[in-house]
């Protein structure tokens, strides 16, 4: 597969047959978070007679001989061949809520069977240069020339696609021509630090394309994504310059939930990790940060050698409640059972039933704090000790949050656990664990 900021895709032969349609992902992130105005990339077979490609904006609802609804409204395509077509949701399809839908592709072979998705407000995702959603971020500056390494308090443009409605709003026939800013606020998290978002809109002469100007804060990590409410973007990289003020630095991270055997049946992935970490100062060293992160959460510690203190704090569950179970209050959404068809959970409780055990178990050990605001499963905890001499620190500590996942077909996923000093990465774990059958 080609990416979608290199157009996509690569050609193959077709034996005449009725289009079928095997998977309708997010063209940025892979994955089957999906919203109005948004590029999904659709997979199976017979979906065209040959490659073709879109010459120009305005984009053609018709390409090749192929052409898609979704939930009866005809969407534009950029790209489409036997494999693959590249396609953008129609402005006009309504989503407050993950709400269930159709998508069908029809060719000059005939028409396939209604492939049912799901659509959300939001689905933010970023553009990387690879294609792949774990890959480098597209970086550009104020001259759109590309960044290759971030600086702190640098201005920088990126690219996205899903961040929602816009004001002025688009219509799909006019999409490209239009810009509009967004509707919803986009938080943009660069080096795990919330970056100063300076523009969040489309970009003109891009349909589907969301353009970010932002400002770069303090770059803890090479990790950069987005939030919008309480969904998170695909987890991408970009490059930082990391310090030198510890030496022999030794650490590991220790996913403990998910494991590989982990079958999730809702729609917040309890994600949790213990790490230990050794390192020497170097003379002179200035204050410095130490991080373990994952997709949902992170544990941070500024180290200040010269007052020889430190200072942690955690991202993680909020409120006592979470602890059993008990969401009411906290999501702005309904908590979905994926395991029954995506259907919510009544008042936002998981019966006690349905609870693993090991999540009881490592959830209890993180002590819930309370939440920062309403609908926002983030809690902070923040204490200081001294170090245990002016030249070596010692750590062994555990982080773990939520991370909220949307409804599909997707029988896996996977989550990145990793500990960084410095800016430097020293430990990286990724488990890939099952999702309920849907």
């Amino acid at each position: 597969m080609r990416s979608f900021t290199a157009l996509f895709f690569f050609s193959a032969t077709l034996a005449p047959a009725q289009p079928v349609v095997t998977a309708v992902l997010n063209s940025a992130s892979s994955n089957e978070m999906i919203s109005p105005g948004c590029w999904i990339s659709i997979y199976g077979t017979n979906l065209a007679g040959k490659p073709a490609q879109a010459a120009s904006v305005p984009l053609p609802k018709s390409l090749g001989g192929s052409s898609v609804t979704v939930d009866g409204k005809a969407a534009l395509l950029n790209y489409v061949s036997p494999q693959q077509i590249n396609a953008l949701v129609p402005y006009e399809v309504s989503a407050t809520g993950m709400r269930k839908i159709d998508l069908v592709v029809a060719s000059q072979e005939g028409t396939s069977k209604p492939y049912p998705i799901y659509v959300n407000r939001n689905a933010p995702a970023i553009f990387t240069r690879d294609g792949a959603p774990s890959g480098r971020a597209h970086v550009f500056d104020a001259f759109f020339g590309t960044v290759d390494v971030l600086k702190e308090q640098q201005v920088v443009i990126l690219y996205a696609t899903g961040l929602g409605q816009t004001d002025p709003p688009v219509s799909t026939d006019v999409a490209g021509s239009v810009a509009g800013r967004t509707v919803d606020e986009v938080e943009v998290f660069a080096g795990d630090q919330k970056a100063e978002v300076l523009y969040a809109g489309l970009a003109p002469g891009f349909p589907g394309v969301y353009q970010l100007n932002i400002r770069m804060q303090q770059l803890w990590t090479d990790r950069i994504y987005l939030r919008q409410g309480n969904w998170i973007s695909n987890i991408a990289q970009i490059a930082i310059t990391p310090r030198n003020n510890a030496t022999n630095v030794r650490g590991t991270i220790s996913p403990g939930y998910p494991r590989a055997d982990s079958v999730i049946e809702w729609s917040q992935v309890f994600e949790e990790a213990g790490f230990e970490l050794e390192l020497d100062l170097v003379p002179g060293a200035h204050p410095f940060i130490v991080a373990a992160v994952a997709d949902s959460a992170g544990w941070y510690m500024i180290v200040d050698p010269v007052n020889i203190m430190y200072r942690a704090w955690m991202t993680g569950p909020a409120g006592a409640a979470v602890v059993a179970g008990d969401f009411s209050g906290m999501l702005p959404q309904p908590l979905l059972d994926l395991a029954n068809g995506c259907t919510p959970f009544g008042n936002n409780v998981i019966p006690a039933a349905r609870l693993d055990r090991q999540y009881l178990f490592l959830i209890q050990m993180l002590r819930p704090g309370e939440a920062l605001r309403t609908g926002d499963l983030t809690g902070v905890s923040e204490v200081a000790w001294n170090l245990r001499s002016p030249t070596s620190l010692g750590m062994v500590d555990a982080f773990g949050g939520f991370v909220q996942i949307p409804c599909g077909s997707q029988a896996s996923r996977s989550t990145t656990f990793k500990l960084y000093v410095d800016g430097k990465a020293v430990d990286s774990k990724t488990v890939t664990y099952k999702v309920a059958n849907r």
